[in-house]
């Protein structure tokens, strides 16, 4: 029995070592019992390809390291509709959800916006990017530092009926302007990065 305890301590251990380790492929990993020799197979993960934009690539990677730890307040979509990712959201869902971010930014209302994004998000401003946990967080930076000029320009010029999915989601901008990505989270479409 003890010997038991023994091996699957063992195989749990080298099972969070090799997802810490970010394998990214099938790996048969034997570990040597006294009676049988048991096979783990851990499971393939999917790395997100760059972006040409620098602003996108950050909150691409800011994504990738929150994954898994986001929690959605209701983010997005009103209805029951829950997506496996990015690429199987139906069109008028993508653009339903664009114009709501840009009635929010057209009429700074950050209480709309807080509520259509997911946490932790990343926000990339122009004097540094920051990890924002909460709604409140984000609350607390203002509408004047979340609301740039060149925020709401860009956002209000953006072609919602021209996004296409990413890895990293669906950004919104136009003009090599500031934006805001979203995508795919616990199912719902949520905010998780703004960039000025």
């Amino acid at each position: 029995m003890k010997k038991n305890w023994i091996t699957l301590l063992i195989v749990g251990m080298m099972i969070v070592t090799l997802i810490a380790c970010g394998k990214t492929d099938k790996t048969e990993t034997n570990v040597p019992n006294a009676e049988t020799t048991q096979a783990v197979t851990v499971p393939e993960t999917q790395e997100a390809p760059s972006e040409t934009e620098e602003a996108i690539a950050e909150t691409e990677e800011a994504i990738a390291e929150t994954q898994g730890t986001k929690e959605t307040e209701e983010a997005g979509d009103a209805d029951d509709t829950v997506y496996e990712d990015n690429f199987s959201v139906d069109k008028e869902a993508v653009v339903a959800f664009a114009e709501k971010i840009k009635e929010a930014v057209a009429n700074q209302d950050i209480e709309a916006l807080v509520d259509l994004a997911s946490y932790p998000l990343y926000a990339g401003f122009e004097d540094g990017g920051v990890t924002v946990a909460s709604r409140e967080e984000l609350i607390g930076f203002g509408t004047e530092k979340i609301f740039t000029p060149e925020m709401m320009d860009s956002i209000k010029n953006a072609d919602e009926n021209s996004l296409s999915p990413s890895m990293a989601g669906f950004a919104l901008y136009s003009n090599d302007g500031p934006n805001m990505v979203f995508g795919v989270v616990n199912g719902k479409l949520a905010i998780q990065g703004i960039n000025y």
